[in-house]
């Protein structure tokens, strides 16, 4: 059993709280310490930084690969820091989410907006992401090292079979619509539109009144999806999935096109009568061709099988108990990365109490954790997003894990003091400043 001395200064030394009392050790919880990674069942493919706010993108990614370069053991081969990737979205709100399948993480706007001066609070969200993708969250079968105890492993099973019985079905279905396109001829067809990079200029003085900034908007997508999608059109089958964006995107460029042509529908009911010149006649028969199979076929067919619906009964991502655990494993295996990189052990949980203090729980959850007895719960009754409530997380990391791992997280706090980082200061001010709306 720890001692109460012991718990009180890991308590204070790391997380400042005002006090502390042993606690029983959390059954559930089975973090190994220095267990930050797990092989992935296949290699994680490949992705792209992201090309909206480049200062900012530019920023996060040199904070995680600080991270990663001091945690050498886990982000190696398979997930050595060339192999993950940085947006950062406008999206609205304090977010931010990773692929385990890619290592693309991404960050809302107002997570870098958040702490201005120092980069520990950021530092713990990517670590948290980083541990998602290193822990094959959501993309590997459980390994028992990950189990909790309050899992029902054979529910858990249940929604996998159903989960992949769905998928099967999806894929299925996609390999269907893909299938009628080539056979239609319409991949092809529309591979030679998109090679066409004067078409658009070529019709305009036949189109009659046009929203010229919508058209031309529009135009210029289509005519560089050969690019974007060159795979895709080469080989239909090699990823089914860049198929299906990319007759997703053909639907939505040819919707935007004809909304931006008020006589569309008359322009290309081709009369030959009238049809000069001939390549123009020619132009309107190839694209009437393509939006009657969009419209009569493709459009239906891929409605269709999106509306092919997963119960969310069946669905291993809203069964809390397992969403829950990997949160919750996320924030265990991303406070060791974090501390690993020397940033400060009293400053990772700024996040969650960030979170607490807009819903006004943060003192109710400190004053309970006071008290000997109390334990947060980890599952709720309301499946939410599939996080632990913030007050769980909280006392996990603050309390539990001090307890569980004392003489590994004592030896790395008395090296984790950073806030900010010396060598990123002149990233984080470009990232702040080209984030800074204009008065």
């Amino acid at each position: 059993m720890k001692s109460r001395t012991a718990c009180i200064w890991l308590c204070s030394a790391l997380f400042a709280l005002l006090s502390c009392k042993t606690r029983q050790q959390l059954s559930q919880s089975k973090h190994v310490f220095g267990r930050t990674a797990v092989a992935p069942s296949s290699p994680l493919n490949p992705c792209k930084d992201g090309t909206d706010y480049p200062e900012a993108v530019a920023y996060v990614k040199e904070l995680a690969n600080w991270i990663m370069a001091r945690n050498p053991e886990t982000f190696t081969a398979d997930y050595s820091p060339a192999k993950f990737c940085f947006v950062v979205s406008d999206l609205a709100g304090l977010n931010a989410h990773s692929d385990p399948a890619t290592g693309l993480i991404t960050v809302r706007a107002e997570m870098v907006r958040m702490s201005p001066n120092t980069d520990d609070a950021l530092a713990a969200v990517l670590a948290h992401e980083l541990a998602h993708v290193t822990m094959q969250h959501r993309r590997r079968e459980p390994a028992a090292a990950d189990l909790p105890k309050d899992l029902d492993l054979a529910e858990l099973s249940r929604r996998q079979v159903a989960q992949k019985t769905w998928q099967i079905k999806i894929e299925s279905s996609r390999t269907g619509v893909i299938d009628d396109a080539l056979r239609s001829g319409f991949i092809e067809n529309t591979s030679v539109l998109m090679k066409d990079h004067d078409l658009w200029q070529r019709i305009i003085p036949y189109l009659g009144q046009i929203d010229k900034g919508s058209y031309e908007q529009a135009a210029k997508a289509f005519s560089k999806m050969d690019e974007q999608f060159g795979i895709a059109i080469r080989n239909p089958h090699y990823d089914s999935m860049s198929t299906w964006r990319m007759l997703d995107s053909i639907i939505l460029n040819f919707d935007q096109l004809s909304a931006s042509i008020p006589n569309f529908q008359n322009f290309i009911k081709t009369d030959t009568s009238t049809c000069l010149p001939e390549n123009i006649c020619q132009d309107r028969k190839n694209i009437e061709s393509i939006f009657k199979y969009i419209e009569s076929k493709l459009r239906p067919t891929m409605d269709a099988t999106c509306g092919i619906h997963l119960d969310p009964k069946d669905d291993p991502n809203h069964y809390a108990p397992w969403m829950q655990w990997m949160e919750q494993q996320a924030d265990e295996v991303g406070f060791e990365l974090y501390l690993r990189a020397g940033l400060s052990a009293a400053h990772y949980t700024t996040f969650l109490e960030s979170l607490m203090v807009a819903d006004k729980k943060f003192d109710i959850c400190v004053e309970n954790i006071k008290k000997s007895n109390w334990r947060a719960p980890r599952i709720t009754d309301e499946f939410v997003d599939g996080h632990p409530p913030y007050c769980f997380r909280y006392e996990n990391l603050t309390i539990q894990e001090m307890l569980k791992h004392e003489k590994e997280y004592t030896e790395l706090a008395t090296k984790a003091v950073l806030r900010a980082v010396p060598e990123l200061l002149e990233l984080r001010n470009a990232a702040h400043s080209a984030l800074t709306p204009k008065k």
